[in-house]
């Protein structure tokens, strides 16, 4: 494919503070559009969302981009895109293939996906201030299938890596809209995270590019560090 094309000619450029990890796809839509793909079908009668690829479609997509060296991210939002694209990749790895899957969003996830998930090698990229946006009509658009909604906290429990971002430019970069949208989302019955979400918001690479941080305090930056030289 193109995508993977480009991404083996950026990983040959060599360039020291940029690497070529792998690349994106689309499994299913937007939720507030009802494109996301659940398990039930949306109360408003149009169905139960969009599925973007075939299983055959997908496992070649993962198959090729792991034999490249490449890791794959999926975007999937609703229980049922994650579930499918989970029991995609648990065949391929009890196949014998190697490679590392990032799910991108799952702003919704079923315990029996987590089951197939413990284990692997998944990653899980959320934004927990989509909270902030989507909380208004989540019951209306979901019904039932509210319970599993931002699971960071199973996530959690299950020893499942994830991470947060702010899906920047779709919502604001701002690292103050996630901190909010956890203590909220936890007072309105979303299981809340346990420890610091300042973990979460980490680099996973610390060595990367050394002696480069952020420094926070009460919520808020107090100093940017990158390479040594304070920006802030």
């Amino acid at each position: 494919s193109k995508a993977l094309h480009l991404a083996k000619r950026a990983r040959a450029e060599n360039i020291p503070l940029v690497r070529a990890k792998g690349i994106k796809i689309y499994y299913d839509g937007a939720l507030g559009s009802e494109g996301a793909l659940i398990s039930a079908d949306y109360p408003s009668g149009s169905g139960r969302g969009l599925e973007l690829l075939k299983k055959s479609e997908l496992q070649n997509l993962l198959q090729q981009t792991w034999e490249n060296k490449f890791d794959l991210a999926i975007h999937t939002i609703g229980d049922e895109a994650v579930h499918r694209v989970v029991l995609a990749a648990d065949e391929l790895w009890d196949r014998g293939h190697q490679g590392h899957l990032h799910l991108e969003h799952v702003e919704m996830l079923r315990p029996e996906t987590v089951e197939k998930m413990v284990g692997r090698t998944i990653t899980c990229h959320m934004q927990p201030c989509h909270w902030l946006s989507d909380r208004r009509w989540l019951e209306d658009k979901l019904g039932p299938l509210l319970r599993y909604v931002f699971p960071w906290r199973l996530l959690q429990e299950n020893e499942i890596a994830f991470d947060f971002g702010s899906d920047s430019p779709i919502e604001e970069p701002s690292l103050r809209s996630n901190l909010l949208a956890l203590d909220e989302s936890a007072v309105q019955g979303v299981p809340p995270l346990l420890g610091s979400a300042l973990n979460y918001h980490s680099h996973p690479d610390k060595t990367w590019v050394p002696n480069t941080f952020s420094h926070f305090e009460d919520g808020g930056v107090v100093s940017v560090v990158f390479k040594g030289t304070h920006l802030l």
